[in-house]
């Protein structure tokens, strides 16, 4: 009788090849680290998710909601590129003023302004301080 008690309950067990589980059976929960054909539990597959979400917002931490905020679009970065690339170029004005000098703003801006100056002599002031002028003309100032 034992026997048979037994064999009824080894039969009544699920086969060791490929068992078909049913009710709530419960297994171990692998690190993530795991890469190979072990069973796996739910609580594995929620922590997987959640590595993969990572720190993402609330509002893109879905498939869908990260299709939505690229706009559905398969070809996204092919979009982004053409985009950036019929952007307007920059402002000429500021691209041609971009690296030069004080002479080549001035130039830039029309304003080529030459300084000729003949040799300075003094030849001597007035009562007052001023300078004659070879034209007679009186300068009161000289800046430099």
């Amino acid at each position: 009788m034992a026997v048979k008690t037994v064999m009824g309950e080894v039969q009544a067990r699920a086969p060791l090849d490929s068992p078909e589980l049913t009710g709530t059976p419960l297994t171990p929960t692998p690190p993530l680290i795991v890469n190979n054909k072990q069973i796996v539990n739910a609580e594995f597959v929620h922590a997987a998710v959640a590595a993969l979400v990572g720190a993402s917002p609330e509002a893109l931490d879905t498939l869908a909601e990260l299709a939505e905020a690229l706009g559905n679009d398969p070809n996204f970065a092919t979009t982004m590129l053409n985009a950036l690339a019929g952007k307007q170029p920059l402002n000429e004005t500021l691209t041609n003023l971009s690296g030069k000098d004080i002479a080549g703003l001035l130039r830039y801006l029309g304003m080529n302004i030459q300084l000729r100056m003949g040799p300075l002599s003094i030849v001597g002031v007035d009562a007052y301080g001023n300078i004659p002028q070879q034209d007679g003309m009186v300068m009161t100032s000289i800046y430099i």
